[in-house]
């Protein structure tokens, strides 16, 4: 039984950050891409990223993500989850 989540959360410190498409990602995913705004801090294309599928954006969010999570914290958090659902029922 899992019983406290505090040692790997104090582990993980969790801040905003950005993610972007690789130039072999745009064309994989054949996305449309613009001439960026020229108030905006990056000098490169924009793209349009809702032309992705959920499937694939949803994708690349969990792998941007997971890459910052210790190894079996997401399995321990979903097990913690459980078993307070498990209480409440």
């Amino acid at each position: 039984m899992v019983t406290s989540t505090r040692p790997v959360a104090e582990i993980s410190r969790i801040g905003p950050g950005s993610v972007a498409l690789t130039e072999c990602q745009i064309h994989a995913y054949k996305l449309l891409t613009r001439s960026t705004k020229k108030s905006s801090r990056f000098k490169v294309r924009s793209v349009e990223i809702d032309t992705l599928s959920m499937g694939m954006f949803w994708g690349l969010v969990d792998r941007a993500i997971s890459q910052h999570i210790p190894t079996g914290y997401l399995e321990m958090m979903v097990r913690v989850e459980a078993q307070e659902r498990a209480f409440l029922d």
